[in-house]
């Protein structure tokens, strides 16, 4: 009977830890694949083609850099504190980074290789659109912030944006709050790999 008890105690045991570890989606970068990147590691992405910021404007350059803060593991996913996002060759318009926020990178599925999804908080970006309405110059002035708003996908070290972000503040005509672009990270240099 004893040994019974002892039994059906293991298989519940195994039985809890498989639910477990079935609900935990392990996320790490490596670079080169099974290289680790740890806490501190700089990265860097830079724009591959021009860009759309929320409010509509487009930048033909962007990079954008941060470093991991979580360097993640079985139960937690990867954290980047973003220390800049830089914006150039906007046209007559500005869009100036008031905060490059927090990152998180998330396995797309359990097991998955090489990819996965992003999300942010506190990336905050104020645009300013110059147009003329019948002839008169108008200044359109948003800000826009995210609330772990989903980013995109981290694959084969590309990062595609494509996210729509909460309007923090608004002139009242603010429009197109979806930021759309396609990064390569630069930094570290090689493949960078989610697992």
């Amino acid at each position: 009977m004893k040994n019974v008890k002892t039994l059906g105690l293991l298989a519940f045991t195994v039985v809890v830890l498989t639910a477990f570890t079935g609900a935990a989606s392990a996320t790490e970068l490596t670079s080169p694949k099974g290289t680790k990147l740890v806490n501190g590691t700089a990265i860097k992405a830079s724009v591959l083609f021009p860009t759309v910021f929320p409010g509509g404007v487009p930048c033909e350059a962007s990079t954008i850099n941060g470093e991991i803060i979580n360097e993640g593991n079985a139960n937690a996913t990867v954290v980047i504190a973003g220390s800049s996002i830089e914006t150039m060759l906007c046209g007559p318009d500005t869009v100036t980074v008031l905060d490059p926020g927090v990152w998180e990178v998330h396995t797309k599925n359990a097991g998955s290789d090489n990819t996965g999804t992003v999300t942010s908080s506190g990336v905050a970006i104020t645009t300013m659109s110059h147009r003329s309405v019948m002839g008169v110059p108008i200044t359109i002035h948003c800000i826009y912030e995210t609330e772990n708003t989903d980013m995109g996908i981290l694959e084969g070290g590309t990062l595609e944006i494509n996210a729509v972000f909460p309007v923090r503040t608004t002139d009242g005509s603010c429009a197109n709050p979806k930021w759309t672009a396609f990064y390569g990270v630069t930094k570290p240099a090689g493949a960078l790999v989610v697992d």
